[in-house]
């Protein structure tokens, strides 16, 4: 497996996009995070391209990620999965969601064939499960995907962060606003175990403008100086997904996050 090489303030997308075309989502994409593009889901072009219909979907849930690929030549991508614990809450089955992801790894390990990967869990329901099952459950998924990708867990909620971190993700992909509820120790614990940060440094709840950038650095560079360290290793993301914005406050959100990494690589 050849593991991506990542750049401090390398920006990449987190889920979905506004698109309905799937030529004009990849060309977006390609231009918006070049250093690391991450291959949209689209749920405005079709709804089974939700996080828990695309989930159940399987190996069809896929079927756009091969023409990403084709389009991006033999360089490095992101992509994400819908994680076990978010997939139990919605199901309310926690062996049923354990098997899927299992199927759904394998069948993105097919289609990557290879290629240098970030792969991502999404767990935005992570603190729907008691701590020790939910551990269990994303270490299990995170172990399966580590075969073939450099590993992240993404949770755009407040989360049990320390359960998230023992599971071992090399990357925790975290929302600026929600970044201060991680406890120090858990930060350090997964630094000096060579992790990297990807952060939400771009709100997705609310419209952004360019003329929010200094705001959005100070709230970035307050977490930068939790540890020497950080600056080397982060990345920059939207707080979560764009499925309900528009294609121009997409490319306001893309735009954002790299003028915010390009303020880290010149640290």
């Amino acid at each position: 497996m050849a593991r991506p090489l990542l750049l401090p303030g390398a920006v990449t997308g987190i889920g979905s996009l506004p698109h309905r075309d799937v030529e004009h989502a990849i060309a977006f994409a390609l231009a918006a995070t070049p250093a690391l593009p991450a291959v949209p889901s689209l749920p405005q072009r079709d709804p089974r391209e939700g996080m828990i219909a695309q989930a159940l979907a399987g190996h069809d849930g896929f079927r756009d990620v091969a023409a990403f690929l084709v389009a991006r030549g033999d360089g490095p991508v992101k992509v994400q999965l819908t994680g076990p614990v978010t997939l139990a809450v919605a199901l309310g089955d926690t062996s049923r969601a354990r098997t899927i992801v299992r199927g759904n790894t394998r069948s993105l390990q097919a289609v990557l064939a290879g290629r240098p990967v970030v792969c991502f869990l999404d767990e935005p329901s992570f603190a729907g499960l008691e701590p020790s099952e939910a551990g269990a459950l994303v270490g299990d998924a995170l172990a399966a995907v580590a075969e073939f990708a450099t590993t992240g867990v993404h949770c755009c909620g407040r989360t049990d962060w320390q359960t998230i971190v023992a599971a071992g993700p090399d990357v925790l992909s975290i929302p600026v606003e929600l970044a201060a509820a991680v406890p120090q120790r858990v930060l350090d614990q997964h630094v000096d175990a060579g992790g990297w940060v990807a952060w939400g440094a771009v709100p997705t709840d609310r419209v952004v403008a360019a003329g929010d950038l200094e705001l959005l650095w100070r709230a970035l560079a307050d977490q930068l100086a939790r540890d020497d360290r950080l600056a080397s290793r982060s990345l920059v993301t939207p707080a979560c997904g764009l499925a309900t914005h528009t294609i121009e406050q997409a490319e306001t959100v893309y735009a954002l996050a790299r003028a915010l990494g390009e303020r880290i690589a010149a640290k």
